[in-house]
C-alpha cells in the first residue's frame, strides 16, 4: 500500500510539473498575443495621425481655393478712393510653397475682414509645418492698404511637412479653357524659404485651376513614414 501510495504521489508530482509548464507556455503566448496586438494598435493609430494630418490641412487649403474669388453683390474692389482696386484678384499671390487667396465673402468691395484674405505657406525645409495666416503682414503685397486685412499672427495647419515625391511643387498652377493656351501649367520662380515667390499679376490672372500636393513624415516604430495628398481645387468665382 506504501509503495502503491508513493507511486500515486510522484505521478501526481510529474502532472502538476507539466500543468505547470504547459500553462506557463500558453500564459506566455497569450502575452506575447497581446503585445503583438498593442504594437499593432498603435502603429495602426499612429499611420491614422499622420495619414490625418495631411488630410484636414488638404481639406481647408482646397476649400479655400475654391472660395477664392467671391464677389457676391459684383461691386468694385477696393472702394473708397480706390474702386476697382488692380491689386485686387482671386490669388494675389501663386508660389510654388505659397498661395494667398482674396474672397468678399460679405460683399462689402474690400478684404479688410481677416477670413477673405487667407495666406498659405511652407518654407520648404524638411519638418516645418504648414502655416495659415488671416489677413497680411507687413511687407507682403497690399501691406498697410484700408481695404485689406492686417494679419494678427499665423496658425499651423499641418504639422512635420516633407518635400513631395519627385520634386513636385506643393502648389501648381493651370489656365483653364478659356485661355488662350488652355489647360497650361503656369510655372512660379523658385521657392524662396523667407518670402513667396509668386507669379506675374499677368499670369495670376490666368489661374483657373490648382493641383495642391502635401506630402507628411511621421516616425513610426522607429521607421520614417511618409503620406502624400493629391487634391485639385477650381477656383468657382472667378470667370
Amino acid at each position: 500500500m506504501l509503495r502503491h501510495g508513493r507511486n500515486q504521489l510522484g505521478t501526481t508530482l510529474v502532472e502538476i510539473m507539466v500543468g505547470l509548464a504547459v500553462g506557463t507556455l500558453l500564459v506566455a503566448g497569450v502575452l506575447v498575443l497581446i503585445e503583438q496586438s498593442q504594437k499593432s494598435y498603435m502603429h495602426s493609430s499612429e499611420v491614422t495621425d499622420l495619414q490625418q494630418n495631411v488630410r484636414v490641412a488638404m481639406d481647408r487649403v482646397t476649400h479655400i481655393i475654391q472660395a477664392a474669388g467671391v464677389n457676391p453683390q459684383n461691386k468694385p474692389w477696393g472702394g473708397g478712393a480706390t474702386p476697382n482696386n488692380p491689386a485686387f484678384t482671386a490669388f494675389r499671390e501663386a508660389g510654388r510653397n505659397c498661395i494667398r487667396l482674396y474672397a468678399d465673402l460679405n460683399g462689402d468691395a474690400d478684404v479688410a475682414d481677416a477670413d477673405e484674405n487667407v495666406f498659405f505657406r511652407w518654407s520648404t525645409v524638411a519638418g516645418s509645418p504648414l502655416y495659415e495666416t488671416r489677413g497680411t503682414l507687413s511687407g507682403q503685397p497690399d501691406a498697410g492698404t484700408v481695404w485689406v486685412a492686417t494679419a494678427t499672427g499665423q496658425e499651423e495647419l499641418a504639422r512635420d511637412l516633407v518635400a513631395n515625391p519627385g520634386g513636385v511643387d506643393m502648389f501648381q498652377y493651370f489656365t483653364g479653357p478659356d485661355d488662350a493656351s488652355p489647360n497650361t501649367q503656369l510655372v512660379p520662380p523658385s521657392a524662396s524659404t523667407t518670402a513667396c515667390t509668386s507669379l506675374s499679376d499677368t499670369n495670376r490672372a490666368r489661374v483657373r485651376r490648382v493641383v495642391v500636393t502635401l506630402t507628411g513624415r511621421a516616425t513610426i516604430s522607429g521607421q520614417v513614414m511618409t503620406k502624400t495628398l493629391t487634391s485639385e481645387a477650381r477656383a468657382r468665382n472667378v470667370p
